[in-house]
């Protein structure tokens, strides 16, 4: 999905969010619960039976590593139960970005026209995750916002990092074209229920770096999570850590995991299961996500199924 574009403006990223206060916007048939741009362009707007089409459904899509992918060992050591004190981040080595899960991390970009000129000038950036051969989850705000509509051009950087020489390296390219982008209501509500982006890619990515898959995986109250994800403070490379399930409903939690600017879209997973996206903090002692519930698993078994 190319689309006019002419970047001039200092990169902006995100580690926080603003509740907004718009109500709930209706497609032409009614109120609606997400919706999609195909690469033509077309919107399609998702209601509420295809919405709740996979509720309760359980799937368990398995991980998927190939050869050259080497699984590299996370830290699981826990923190403590407030994000405060000490960072216990840890970027990774230049020599982690090949190996899994990190192949399978990815910088997303969205570049959007501010001023109504149909050419981007802002830049915002984050983080995504690959679960499929040709899919991504990430943060809806990296794709579309209300105040700007959908970003004029994305990019999926997977893997990409700076080395200390401040060298960009992009080991498995820039992914530009899509044949489908697909967001949760959060630009309406505010709610981190809604706060989930699924990028269908025009590439098999995942086949060179691997995929976590998705399923429903039950976390509770305490369950001991991981977070991987860019951050800005570390030259916009990648660092992970850990932290624990501060508070839990049916589709979204908040959790302590240490945060920096760039983890928005960051994947939280239990074990290697991937269960939720990072929104951004809502105090001192918490960060949201949008829990990774069955209709989410669903949607993303079907790309599965027709990739």
């Amino acid at each position: 999905m190319k689309k006019k574009f002419c970047f001039f403006v200092a990169l902006a990223i995100l580690a926080s969010f603003n509740t907004p206060s718009s109500m709930v916007a209706k497609a032409a048939d009614g109120e609606y619960y997400g919706m999609s741009i195909d690469e033509n362009n077309n919107i399609d707007y998702i209601t509420y039976d295809e919405y709740h089409a996979y509720d309760n459904l359980s799937l368990n899509n398995e991980m998927y590593l190939p050869e050259n992918v080497i699984i590299s060992q996370i830290n699981n050591n826990l923190l403590p139960a407030a994000i405060i004190g000490d960072d216990n981040r840890t970027q990774i080595s230049d020599s982690q970005y090949q190996m899994f899960p990190y192949s399978a991390i990815c910088m997303v970009k969205g570049y959007f026209d501010t001023d109504g000129d149909g050419i981007a000038d802002t830049l915002y950036a984050g983080t995504g995750a690959i679960v499929g051969p040709k899919t991504v989850l990430s943060s809806p705000r990296l794709i579309y916002r209300s105040e700007y509509g959908w970003a004029i051009k994305t990019e999926v950087l997977p893997a990409t990092y700076k080395t200390s020489e401040d060298i960009t390296v992009n080991p498995y390219g820039i992914i530009e074209d899509f044949t489908k982008l697909t967001v949760g209501m959060y630009h309406n509500t505010g709610d981190p229920n809604d706060a989930w982006a699924i990028l269908d890619l025009a590439t098999d990515i995942g086949s060179q770096t691997g995929y976590f898959g998705t399923n429903s995986t039950d976390i509770t109250l305490n369950s001991e999570i991981k977070l991987i994800g860019y951050c800005g403070d570390f030259n916009m490379n990648i660092a992970h850590t850990q932290g624990i399930v501060t508070h839990l409903e049916t589709y979204k939690f908040y959790h302590n995991c240490d945060t920096g600017s760039g983890s928005m879209g960051s994947p939280l997973l239990f074990g290697m299961n991937m269960v939720g996206i990072h929104l951004g903090s809502i105090d001192t002692n918490n960060n949201s996500a949008c829990k990774i519930s069955s209709y989410i698993v669903g949607w993303i078994n079907e790309r599965l199924l027709e990739n």
